[in-house]
């Protein structure tokens, strides 16, 4: 139930605590404010908090009231094959009474010291998007009423709105990191020891984007690096200008490399290549390039690197043509508004 009996009271300490969430920096101290603001309105036995983590592509547990640590990492590991990964996936609460008759079967314990009876799960949103999920459980069945709905809604799509703001605010300092990296031309990385003006064969941006084919697929997509900069034409344009003029240099790096049967070096030179590529390339090529880095890094599945690195090599000197077509188009954009 409610610890609190006066509903204004509870609304006036909802709206202190929304007004801090904006004082938040960190993925860590958003957990842990929501787990403060539920353990100051609700009584709850145990309660999880859940945010999608967009790198390894899944659910990760961050709030864990009353688990061991041996508890939390299962759930953690288990989260996306459970409940906590169907609201996730579906967008929508479950509300489960009593586990014991549950006829959805969608609920399924992870290891713990009670035998759970009855679950709330609503889903972390922004906006439309599903970013995590926040659970309550207990021991008693029938344990939830009408009021820990509203409560932890309100706190969800709090948490759902700061949650994607620290993301933005992390991948914006990521861009920050990439341009400046790719002024840094002397070298691809401090230990690699392939200087690049020291590569022979390297080529010009400009046989880079000679010849195309008709009718051939886009291999930019500028729309992560738009919504990431906003309508910031001078820093896009900055960017991409960078991009054309040293990806060149960074894929012949790699290519050498390549031939010359040096793998921790492959791993290397892609690893740049590929930071860059998240933000420009299509989807083909930027799976093409993780794949090369993840085989390499890993030394595994190298019989596969010679046609991955065949298809970097066929469509890269394509998309340098396509941004460069495209940059033009945006400078001349820039220069008649």
């Amino acid at each position: 139930m409610i610890k609190i009996n006066d509903q204004l009271e509870v609304l006036k300490r909802l709206n202190r605590f929304s007004q801090c969430f904006g004082r938040i920096t960190t993925i860590e101290e958003l957990a842990e404010s929501v787990s403060l603001v539920l353990d100051d309105l609700l009584d709850v036995e145990s309660s999880g908090l859940y945010l999608y983590d967009f790198q390894e592509n899944r659910l990760k547990f961050l709030v864990a009231k009353w688990l061991t640590e041996e508890e939390r990492a299962e759930a953690d590991r288990t989260a996306m094959e459970r409940h906590p990964g169907y609201v996730f996936k579906t967008g929508q609460p479950l509300d489960i009474p009593d586990t014991e008759n549950d006829t959805s079967n969608i609920s399924k314990s992870s290891k713990r010291s009670f035998i759970v009876r009855s679950r709330l799960y609503f889903p972390v949103l922004n906006g439309n998007k599903t970013v995590g999920v926040f659970g309550l459980v207990s021991s008693q069945k029938n344990r939830f009423n009408e009021e820990y709905k509203v409560v932890l809604s309100f706190m969800c799509n709090i948490a759902g709105e700061i949650y994607a703001t620290l993301v933005n605010n992390a991948e914006l300092r990521k861009i920050s990191y990439k341009l400046s990296a790719f002024t840094r031309k002397d070298t691809i990385d401090n230990n690699l020891g392939i200087p690049l003006r020291d590569i022979s064969s390297s080529k010009t941006s400009s046989q880079y984007r000679q010849a195309a084919t008709a009718g051939e697929n886009l291999q930019y997509d500028l729309t992560k690096l738009s919504k990431l900069l906003g309508d910031d034409q001078a820093e896009i344009i900055d960017l991409v200008g960078k991009f054309i003029e040293l990806m060149p240099e960074y894929s012949e790096a790699m290519f050498v490399a390549f031939e010359q049967n040096n793998i921790e070096d492959v791993a290397k030179t892609s690893h740049k290549i590929k930071a860059s590529l998240e933000l420009l390339a299509s989807g083909n090529l930027r799976s093409n390039i993780k794949l090369i880095n993840e085989y390499a890094r890993n030394s595994e599945n190298l019989e596969k690197l010679p046609k991955l690195v065949k298809y970097y090599r066929e469509n890269v000197p394509v998309l340098l043509r396509q941004l460069s077509e495209k940059l033009a188009e945006m400078k001349n954009v820039t220069r008649d508004a």
